[in-house]
């Protein structure tokens, strides 16, 4: 009797633990945001109603939520120590916050020629399928590449010292979480475009970020055309630059198009 007891509370604390490590922290809860509908520009009287019946009760979800974080706080410490100690520790945070920036990533190539000139092509690697384009079991597989582009940028960030974010930072100062993405291009770049007696000079890793509309906010048309022509340059494959190259940039330089703000995150030079 004495042991089903133990085994129950155990159960009982196991769940509670999972159930309050998944809420998350309140400095990572951004509040929802709840645009005014105007039922005069909804397509449709009942989705409006729909829309702002979810509307209260996805309010009425986050102040329970809120609540129960507050609750249990006192017990948090003692909570994360034994989801680390069992392996039960999860990041919800990708169901938590909805994201606010699209992100993408691309590579760029310094080409050497031996005696020659030397030119420049970049390459988008991230996403890995084409925004214009519907989506089938091909996204499937490619999600995963994407996911692993992201999970590097992400230790990138979490590695890289502030003090690093300026022009004079070398390759050899910066984490090397991104430096195996940053390789495994260059040698496909290498394989498929370079000719005999050419060679890459330096390799950067750029990353861009564009805002996504608050929630029931229509996106600004011209702006996500303008973002479309941008994306749909990459989609033929690295653009290539061979007249009036620009200087090498320094570190964290940042660059435009349309409305994706890029910055060099990572670079080797050879």
């Amino acid at each position: 009797m004495i042991r089903r007891r133990l085994v129950a509370i155990f159960l009982a604390w196991h769940l509670f633990a999972i159930f309050v490590s998944s809420l998350p922290a309140q400095n990572r809860l951004s509040r929802s945001r709840f645009p005014d509908r105007d039922p005069s520009a909804a397509l449709n009287p009942a989705f409006h109603r729909v829309t702002t019946g979810l509307d209260a009760l996805a309010r009425g979800t986050e102040a329970v939520e809120r609540g129960i974080w507050r609750a249990t706080r006192p017990l948090h410490p003692a909570i994360n120590y034994y989801v680390r100690m069992t392996g039960l520790s999860q990041t919800w945070s990708m169901f938590a916050n909805a994201p606010t920036f699209a992100q993408y990533m691309r590579v760029r190539y310094y080409v050497q020629p031996r005696g020659g000139r030397r030119w420049m092509a970049t390459e988008l690697v991230l996403p890995t399928n084409r925004e214009d384009r519907i989506r089938t079991l091909q996204s499937f597989r490619d999600s995963y590449r994407d996911k692993a582009l992201g999970i590097a940028i992400g230790r990138f960030y979490d590695h890289r010292k502030a003090v690093l974010i300026a022009p004079e930072t070398k390759p050899d100062q910066l984490p090397k979480d991104l430096a195996p993405v940053a390789r495994y291009f260059a040698r496909e770049f290498a394989r498929t475009h370079l000719d005999d007696g050419e060679r890459l000079s330096r390799v950067e890793v750029w990353v861009g970020t564009a805002p996504i509309p608050p929630l029931g906010t229509a996106a600004d048309e011209e702006v996500r055309l303008e973002r479309t022509v941008v994306l749909e340059s990459y989609y033929d494959g690295p653009i290539e630059q061979r007249i009036n190259v620009a200087p090498e940039p320094p570190y964290h330089a940042g660059e435009r198009e349309a409305d994706i703000a890029w910055l060099l995150e990572y670079y080797e030079e050879r």
